[in-house]
């Protein structure tokens, strides 16, 4: 049955974990990593595998969901996990049997009974327990309050606490590299790994396309010597047996030599030409899929992830000569580091002569978590001694998330502190960007254009940053039709030019400048 499920989840590409040990606690673990908003469960462990959020009832028609925290518990309750941890011990749980006679009433009066952190209540409980029963037959100790009379005559067993439990509670087995279950990264290199595929088949129907074109004229001028169609002799476009009518026409009543040298140096080369020419476009054709890989390649090599999972998820990126960390929000994909960023940092980290950012005003426009942005103060610090002023926009829900990482990367590295603000496109554009006084060097954008309702207002913004002499550095990731129509429309306004072109990735990098004249 697991499977039987592990492959159906394969076949709809939802990607999945498989627990080393306990579910409940690689569910935990991802909870406490605040990977997941919690877990759906109805097992009472998971609080014990150190679980925050937990929801009930989730697949019980007859019953509301509830959901639970375990700060509400420690809170109201006094409920850490320590303590419950030793009410498992007291009431019974997957690894251990528990106290016959002890409920849930019974269990809170002994923590109470005997306080102390860790195993420390159940140790004292054991050494009074042993105690109590080496005095069983002598008076009762008028001292016990009344839970202690109760507790005599339970049972415990040998060895009570088993620190084992515990530790197995409190230190589970669970995955540390849990990538894939968050990024459809391996979903995105079998895509690549098919385009590219795909490419070279192409490239291999069109080669022998052509080779059968090869062969059809070298054929042709038999057929057509046999169809009985000729000319006068001596006429000027009489056919040659070897040029085929299209190639080249010779004349019949030449000299031998004359001929002989007119087939050596005429129709035969010309079609031996026509075969080079057609394998030197397949070699070329073979080489950009090659030069395409090789680019990819260099590109997503720059993004690595941690050996370990950590209290805070990161993911990190090597631009500039320096290490990056980009936290990401799964809450919405704004908040995403998608491939187009990586095109365009890779871009301007190789070319720094042709594009020198000191102390030039940049602004980026649906910066996302800010990796674009963390580059160009960067390369302020490492090439030049000061660094590019930079405005980094986004939409207000995606801003948190993008100050987090631009404060984390940026703090006390930069002369430039980069300027993160709120902007909505084509929406108070000129009340708080007024031409007069924000006039920018560069705007920069990945992955802005796509089929979402707002790209009229993504151009109205392109044009009201844009001065004559505003460069425009613009990588976007083609999917559906409305991206070409909105590049049809943009070069309409803008000179543009392509800087990069990766199939596999299906992404390009443009430079773009305002035609003169053209006002917004």
């Amino acid at each position: 049955m697991c499977q039987e499920s592990q492959e159906l989840l394969r076949l709809f590409g939802v990607p999945f974990i498989v627990a080393p040990m306990e579910a409940e606690a690689q569910c935990a673990a991802l909870d406490r990593l605040d990977q997941t908003h919690g877990t759906i469960t109805d097992d009472s462990d998971i609080w014990l595998f150190g679980g925050r959020h937990v929801y009930k009832n989730f697949f019980n028609q007859n019953k509301y969901v509830e959901h639970y925290q375990s700060v509400d518990m420690q809170n109201q309750l006094g409920l850490d996990r320590s303590k419950l941890i030793n009410l498992a011990y007291l009431l019974g749980s997957d690894y251990t049997e528990g106290i016959p006679g002890v409920g849930y009433v019974t269990g809170m009066e002994i923590l109470n009974e005997f306080p102390g952190g860790g195993l420390e209540p159940l140790v004292q409980l054991s050494e009074w327990w042993t105690e109590a029963q080496e005095n069983k037959k002598l008076a009762a100790n008028p001292k016990d309050t009344k839970v202690k009379k109760k507790l005599r005559n339970l049972q415990l067993h040998p060895g009570f606490p088993n620190p084992a439990v515990a530790q197995a509670y409190l230190q589970p087995t669970t995955q540390l590299r849990i990538d894939s279950f968050f990024r459809l990264e391996q979903q995105e290199r079998q895509s690549i790994r098919s385009q590219r595929l795909r490419r070279a088949v192409t490239c291999l129907k069109r080669k022998e396309r052509e080779e059968e074109v090869e062969e059809e004229e070298e054929t042709s001028p038999s057929k057509k010597d046999r169809s009985g169609a000729s000319q006068p002799d001596g006429a000027p476009g009489a056919v040659g047996p070897l040029a085929g009518g299209f190639v080249e026409s010779v004349p019949l009543l030449n000299s031998p030599a004359d001929t002989q040298d007119e087939t050596r140096g005429g129709a035969t080369p010309m079609m031996s030409s026509r075969a080079e020419s057609s394998s030197s476009s397949s070699e070329d054709d073979n080489e950009l899929v090659t030069a395409d890989a090789e680019l990819a390649a260099a590109i997503m090599k720059r993004h690595f992830r941690p050996s370990l999972i950590k209290t805070e998820a990161w993911e990190g990126y090597e631009f500039a000569d320096m290490e990056i960390k980009i936290t990401e929000s799964t809450d919405c994909y704004g908040a995403v580091l998608w491939p187009s960023a990586m095109v365009l940092c890779h871009f301007l980290d190789t070319h720094r002569d042709e594009y020198n950012l000191m102390d030039k005003n940049i602004i980026e426009l649906g910066a996302g978590t800010g990796l674009g942005i963390l580059l160009k103060p960067y390369r302020g610090v490492v090439f030049p001694p000061t660094g590019a002023k930079v405005t980094s926009t986004d939409l207000p829900d995606i801003l948190g998330n993008l100050r987090h990482n631009v404060n984390r990367n940026t703090r006390g590295r930069c002369r430039h502190a980069p300027h993160v603000t709120e902007l909505s496109w084509g929406k108070q554009l000129e009340e708080r960007f007024p031409r007069a006084t924000c006039r920018y060097d560069y705007i920069m954008a990945a992955d802005v254009v796509y089929a979402h309702p707002y790209l009229q207002e993504l151009m109205e913004t392109f044009m009201h940053l844009s001065s004559d002499d505003t460069v425009i550095l613009w990588a976007m990731r083609f999917r559906l039709a409305p991206e070409n129509s909105f590049v049809e429309t943009f070069e309409k306004h803008f000179h543009l030019e392509e800087l990069y072109d990766l199939p596999s990735l299906r992404i390009k990098l443009y430079r773009a400048q305002k035609r003169r004249g053209d006002a917004a």
